[in-house]
């Protein structure tokens, strides 16, 4: 068995925390998208990008793991 948790720290830099995490057991899956500065778009470009990841590697367990 394997104990899994997520979590992400704001730091000294930035007023806010881009970073943008996600969790699934089964299967399992963890992904870290570093949030990139405070600039335009920041809030969203890691929301972005997981969002896509899992999108399509929930495409590819649906096919089979051959398509991994």
């Amino acid at each position: 068995m394997i104990d899994v948790a997520v979590g992400s720290d704001i730091g000294r830099r930035y007023a806010a925390n881009f970073d943008v995490t996600y969790l699934r057991e089964q299967p399992l899956l963890a992904l870290v998208a570093d949030g990139m500065g405070d600039g335009p778009g920041s809030a969203s470009a890691g929301r972005t990008a997981v969002d896509i990841f899992v999108e399509h590697v929930a495409d590819a367990v649906e096919l089979g793991p051959d398509t991994l």
